[in-house]
């Protein structure tokens, strides 16, 4: 199976971050049953073996849901599974959701926002992100 990706990281030594954030355009791509297509943010720490991450954006994969819409999904133990009402189009619309995870500061929780409140990943779940992320 051939693979494709882009992928931005920020690997400034020393730096922290406390969360993340940005605009996710959706898009009902003609995909077939071998194929899947992710837009997603990824905060992580930890050394190589004991990484902890949070993941969250949209993800169309026919061969799990059975079509080619985008479902909003957070990765530790959440899967959101909503589905956006408009999704964009190449050349035309362009239909983008805002995203957003931080660290609460006071609880060292993580917490997950579309537009709204979601939810949150205690900070209990993470012997390496209970202070800040290395990687963004």
């Amino acid at each position: 199976m051939d693979y494709h990706f882009v992928s931005v990281e920020e690997l400034s030594q020393g730096k922290t971050y406390s969360g993340a954030a940005t605009l996710i355009s959706a898009h009902k791509l003609e995909l077939n049953w071998k194929q899947f297509s992710t837009a997603q943010v990824w905060i992580e720490n930890g050394p190589e073996n004991e990484k902890n991450n949070i993941q969250f954006g949209c993800l169309a994969y026919p061969a799990i849901f059975e079509d080619n819409y985008s479902p909003l999904f957070g990765y530790w133990t959440v899967f959101l599974g909503s589905v956006l009402g408009q999704t964009s189009t190449y050349g035309k619309s362009t239909y983008e959701l805002p995203a957003r995870v931080y660290r609460d500061s006071e609880t060292g929780n993580w917490w997950l926002m579309f537009n709204v409140i979601i939810g949150y990943w205690p900070g209990e779940l993470f012997t390496h992100l209970g202070n800040d992320a290395s990687v963004v």
